[in-house]
């Protein structure tokens, strides 16, 4: 299957466990014999744009992807602080690449696209 351009835009969460979670890579325990896919789902122009977040626990977000089909993600103005001061707050990857640009905290974990803006290209209207 595939999912492309999914565009999330000024959105605000309170007290989430993990406020970002993409995975193409998805395999429920309760599914007996269920082992981790080979081919996965294509992710491409996931874009989240304006988002802030407090997380009560785990990651800031998990971009968790196959080789076979790495995914494509665009962050500008990202904002996910922990609800405890002292908790862990950072952005997880695997196989995920794309464009992380304006004010990102924490830091972002996405390799850079050679060409980025990935939704750019799918949505040039939006003028983001």
């Amino acid at each position: 299957g595939n999912l492309i351009g999914v565009f999330i835009d000024d959105l605000y969460m309170m007290n989430v466990g993990t406020p970002i979670l993409i995975s193409n890579d998805y395999c429920p325990k309760s599914h007996k014999g269920c082992t981790r896919p080979a081919k996965g789902v294509l992710i491409e122009g996931f874009s989240v744009f304006g988002l802030s977040a407090t997380q009560s626990s785990g990651d800031a977000g998990s971009f968790l992807c196959t080789t076979q089909k790495p995914c494509s993600v665009d962050m500008n103005d990202v904002d996910i602080r922990p609800m405890a001061p002292t908790g862990a707050n950072e952005f997880h990857c695997e196989n995920a690449h794309g464009y992380a640009g304006g004010a990102i905290s924490p830091k972002s974990c996405l390799k850079p696209d050679s060409t980025p803006g990935s939704s750019r290209r799918l949505f040039p209207e939006w003028g983001v």
